[in-house]
């Protein structure tokens, strides 16, 4: 599973790159309840989901994402 490492840094790269997280969940086409729900980790991410998150704000996978095995 894809996991968020850290919402303070997650919301910092969004914030950094000119996008709101409703903004960003668009740009990536998700729902911006979907996203919060991964934000909140009660969801993981899709590996197509994450790798179009770190093209948009220009990021390495391990700065954002980390993979768990459950």
């Amino acid at each position: 599973m894809i996991e968020i490492k850290s919402k303070n840094v997650f919301v910092e790269s969004v914030y950094k790159n000119g996008y709101s997280l409703t903004q960003l969940a668009e740009e990536v086409g998700m729902s911006q309840s979907n996203l919060s729900n991964v934000l909140g980790g009660r969801n993981g991410i899709s590996p197509k989901k994450a790798k179009a998150i770190i093209g948009v704000l220009n990021v390495k996978f391990d700065d954002l994402f980390c993979i768990t095995a459950k």
